[in-house]
């Protein structure tokens, strides 16, 4: 649970550093490319802890065979 926190707060982090960089400054590219890197990092490790379904499973119900 700490690390997801953890990973809501990069998120939070790389949103907000982006739209400073989007508002407040006039060509500061760095700052822009630095927060989508930072949001991306995030992102990928919501996306690592997320898992698949099991292969087994089906969301197509077959039918009975009589």
């Amino acid at each position: 649970m700490r690390s997801r926190t953890i990973t809501y707060i990069i998120i939070a982090l790389g949103a907000s550093i982006g739209i400073y960089a989007d508002a407040y400054s006039d060509d500061d590219q760095v700052l822009l490319v630095l927060a989508i890197v930072i949001l991306m990092f995030g992102l990928y490790r919501l996306a690592r802890g997320i898992s698949s379904r099991k292969p087994d499973e089906s969301f197509i119900k077959s039918e009975e065979e009589e």
